[in-house]
């Protein structure tokens, strides 16, 4: 009956209950994930769980992007969406941390969709030095999505590193579909330094009471390994070690003969020992001029952004 109420009077201020109103959208490698979790441990905000449903995406573009998030389904309906957020109790933000929310040009239309979905929605949105963030993104998809191109030639080829640093590209649609005021922008970097800091201005913005003290579980997430596994260049042999009919035999097979296998297809790579200062000049050149325009919108310099610049 208490939650009752206390919703009653929620919805009675315009406060949609067991209903997303707080979005954490991006940027991707960049924080979100330790966020996301930093703020679940307030009293009165639920952040969802898988952080990012990625509801507002289009479905075709996530089945392509990220079928593994598509194949849950939160983009089937609101009502598959919204029970994320059943039974939250009396808090005043139920949000989500969905990094695909800023992907643009890839992911076109996401903040009109929010905007659409709940227009007094609060909009969080955490940036890194665009050059670190570029090569921690070719990282990740090494790890996670089989990239096997040197860095420079993925980035050559695949403007997605460059847009998703692109911040005030990213930024733009949500200036457009909500008020200023709704919008909160920080740094990884800034929240690395003084993450207590970080969060009570977080909380400020919201109106609500400060943390005292650092939540309990405060450890960083989502941190790309030092050591990655990278896979071969040789997609037949790939596929063929990776195939049904070789998968049904392998419980039989000797574990030296699986190793043997494993090394034709992977191999380990250490992050630090690759050779990147040729990539860095290039993404410097590159995103400069992008920050000064990010500079411009948001109304402030980012001088820990110390790759960036040389430093």
């Amino acid at each position: 009956m208490m939650i009752y109420r206390y919703n009653e009077f929620l919805a009675s201020l315009g406060v949609n209950v067991n209903r997303p109103n707080l979005f954490i959208v991006g940027a991707m490698k960049s924080g979100t994930s330790s966020l996301h979790s930093l703020l679940n441990q307030h009293e009165k905000i639920f952040m969802c769980d898988p952080k990012e449903p990625c509801h507002f995406i289009d479905p075709g573009i996530l089945e392509q992007q990220w079928p593994e998030m598509w194949e849950m389904g939160f983009w089937r309906s609101e009502e598959a969406y919204l029970k994320l957020f059943e039974n939250i109790g009396d808090v005043l933000y139920a949000g989500e941390s969905s990094t695909e929310y800023s992907k643009m040009p890839l992911m076109p239309e996401v903040a009109g969709r929010i905007a659409k979905f709940e227009s007094k929605a609060k909009i969080l949105y955490i940036m890194r030095d665009p050059v670190e963030r570029c090569i921690s993104h070719y990282w990740h998809m090494v790890e996670h999505r089989g990239e096997i191109r040197p860095p420079r030639q993925a980035f050559n080829e695949d403007s997605q590193f460059s847009e998703v640093s692109d911040y005030a590209l990213q930024l733009k649609p949500y200036f457009s579909n909500f008020e200023s005021d709704q919008i909160y922008t920080l740094t990884f970097e800034s929240l690395k330094l003084d993450a207590l800091s970080e969060l009570n201005k977080i909380c400020s913005w919201l109106q609500l009471s400060a943390f005292s003290k650092m939540p309990a579980d405060s450890s960083p997430r989502n941190v790309t390994p030092k050591v990655l596994i990278h896979p071969s260049k040789s997609v037949v042999i790939k596929n063929v070690i990776n195939s049904d009919i070789v998968q049904s035999v392998k419980k039989f097979l000797p574990r030296q003969f699986i190793n043997k296998t494993k090394g034709m297809i992977e191999s380990r790579v250490e992050r630090e020992k690759v050779d990147m200062s040729d990539v860095v000049e290039m993404l410097r050149k590159t995103h400069l001029p992008k920050v000064e325009e990010l500079s411009e919108l948001t109304g402030r310099s980012y001088p820990e952004w110390k790759i960036l610049y040389g430093r």
